[in-house]
């Protein structure tokens, strides 16, 4: 009788030995899963954020420079981006560091530059971005001291800026200039490198010609 109490106690043991080990299995199961979950999602997450610097400016592709300027006399400025599309740098015609005067740059959820500073001698001025539905820029807001300045985009079908109109509102009057853009020229990559830009000055109509010197990464 003893004997098979003994039995009967060893077969219990070996049940519940059993019977944990399947429980710690599935505990250790259930962890590994919930870690795999947590992993899977902070990937997700970091896969979304993205830099979108090069449509500020009107560029796509893996732009390294762009060189900016018009027949009007005007310098030539020069932004440069990293590998991945993000605004680095900033150079005039002389070689004068400009980017150091880029401050505050923020940018939305989709990566593109939404605000920054840029600074004038003394003084600093706020610009303020604003997109489309489709990723273009449609307007771009200036505050100076005493003068708050804000252009507004227009593109036709095609995605190609046809017309901005820049409003200059001080305290006591409103000045609106209307730009018109066509006659564009592209390079391989489907930048612009070359457009005509009519504006009036005084009453008198200005025509110019807009130029890009654009280099890519390999």
């Amino acid at each position: 009788m003893r004997m098979n109490k003994i039995i009967d106690m060893n077969k219990l043991l070996k049940i519940s030995g059993v019977v944990f080990s399947l429980l710690l299995l599935a505990v250790v199961s259930a962890t590994a899963q919930v870690k795999k979950k947590t992993i899977v999602r902070k990937t997700s997450v970091s896969q979304s954020v993205k830099v979108a610097d090069l449509s500020c400016f009107d560029l796509k592709g893996k732009v390294h420079t762009c060189v900016e300027w018009s027949n009007a006399g005007a310098g030539r400025n020069k932004r440069i981006f990293s590998s991945n599309g993000k605004w680095i740098g900033y150079r005039d015609d002389a070689g004068w560091n400009i980017w150091k005067n880029i401050s505050g740059l923020r940018r939305d959820a989709k990566g593109r530059i939404v605000f920054y500073r840029e600074k004038y001698e003394d003084s600093s001025t706020p610009r303020a971005i604003s997109y489309d539905s489709a990723g273009r820029v449609s307007k771009v807001e200036s505050v100076y001291d005493e003068e708050t300045d804000y252009t507004l985009y227009y593109y036709n079908s095609k995605g190609l800026l046809v017309k901005a109109v820049e409003k200059a509102v001080d305290m006591s009057e409103e000045n609106t200039t209307v730009y018109k853009y066509g006659d564009y020229e592209f390079d391989s990559h489907g930048n612009w490198t070359s457009r005509s830009c009519e504006f009036e000055v005084d009453g008198n109509s200005v025509m110019e010609t807009q130029m890009r010197n654009i280099t890519y990464y390999k």
